[in-house]
């Protein structure tokens, strides 16, 4: 399995940020683009972790990821999650402040996914999901650490407990 860094992917202007930094531009349609695009690859390892700016769109879809690493992530550009298999407990403090909407769509999520005070600024679509264990991302009313929506926040068809207590 491969060990992906989420900050690998990152605009041309932060390529020496750190040295485990590694940077790709994408060419989409002849037009290039800054963007994380991860696609049928089966990932050890994906690291978001303490990523307060990620200014370019991140697209995740029919990966196996055995550890997502999402903790204070900041998908500023949006954030797309389809058709995939997460092994792991998730936890994801503090995080949204998206511009552009956050979409998780089709997944199968064998670990509680814990979303824990965070404020999403644009759109957030939770659907078709499978959380095996739940997830707090409708629990936690009427706490310091609920999660805010400023927009739209749409929650169907998933199977599993997405209003946990925790």
């Amino acid at each position: 399995m491969n060990n992906i860094k989420g900050h690998f992917n990152c605009p041309p202007e932060m390529k020496k940020v750190n040295d485990d930094m590694k940077c790709y531009v994408y060419e989409k349609d002849n037009e290039a683009k800054s963007v994380v695009d991860l696609e049928g690859l089966v990932l050890e390892t994906v690291d978001f972790n303490f990523q307060f700016d990620v200014r370019v769109p991140v697209v995740i879809k029919k990966c196996i990821i055995k550890a997502f690493l999402v903790n204070t992530g900041w998908f500023k550009k949006g954030l797309i999650i389809d058709s995939c298999i997460f092994l792991n407990d998730i936890e994801y403090q503090m995080g949204g402040h998206n511009e552009k909407e956050i979409a998780i769509t089709n997944n199968v999520f064998c670990g509680f996914f814990d979303f824990f005070d965070c404020h999403f600024e644009n759109d957030v679509i939770v659907k078709s999901n499978n959380f095996i264990m739940g997830t707090n991302l409708m629990g936690n009313k009427g706490t310091g650490y609920y999660n805010s929506f400023e927009n739209k926040i749409i929650v169907e068809n998933n199977l599993g407990k997405t209003d946990v207590d925790y």
